[in-house]
């Protein structure tokens, strides 16, 4: 690896499974100090112990990102261990399967909480770190269908159509605090690809979405 994160301070939240975990051990490979957070901390250990073992830096932090207490809380635990956060992902997310009329309200709720709010709180946690030091970058995860609606994602479509609005809001907002605010879609396939797709192509701020 080229180490072209080394000693960057990068947190993924969800970073206990499915692609937060690969993303996690991706930025540990390009040698940054990664917080893994997950409101599942068993599996969040499990990431950092496996960055550990490939000679990595990681730590975890268990974090509800539906709470603002538990974000805020998250990331100073993060700067106040490894350092300055300069990359924050916000990959935490639920998806449900089922035709619109099966959908809950507790279904929508549930999903707008996580895949939504939960960015929009990791934004702000973010921005706040960031812009006074003029510089970072945060990814939102986002989806194919947050760009083309399917009848059995309701919610899910519904929260991905808003991150994107989201990252184009932030995208204008803070431009003057040079805080590169990106939106990555990731098909079924990425996370089968070594690297993550060159580890998100690989943050260049000439990228802005």
């Amino acid at each position: 690896m080229s180490g072209k994160f080394a000693n960057r301070v990068a947190v993924v939240t969800g970073g206990g499974r499915g692609i937060g975990a690969e993303l996690c051990r991706a930025f540990a490979d390009e040698g940054a100090l990664v917080g893994v957070l997950d409101i599942r901390q068993e599996e969040a250990e499990q990431v950092v112990e496996q960055i550990r073992e490939a000679n990595g830096q990681a730590m975890t932090v268990a974090c509800d990102v539906t709470d603002r207490d538990d974000v805020e809380q998250a990331a100073d635990q993060v700067e106040q261990e490894l350092g300055p956060l300069a990359i924050w992902v916000n990959n935490a997310g639920v998806s449900y399967i089922l035709p619109f009329l099966e959908c809950t309200e507790q279904i929508w709720d549930q999903t707008l909480e996580v895949n939504l709010k939960g960015a929009y709180l990791g934004c702000q946690a973010a921005v706040r770190r960031m812009a006074p030091r003029q510089g970072g970058v945060i990814i939102n995860m986002s989806s194919q269908s947050g760009k083309v609606g399917n009848s059995h994602y309701a919610a899910y479509c519904a929260s991905k159509f808003g991150v994107i609005g989201l990252t184009w809001i932030l995208g204008y907002w803070i431009v003057q605090a040079e805080v590169v605010v990106l939106a990555c879609q990731v098909t079924d396939a990425v996370p089968a690809i070594p690297g993550l797709g060159a580890l998100l192509l690989p943050l260049n701020p000439l990228r802005r979405r």
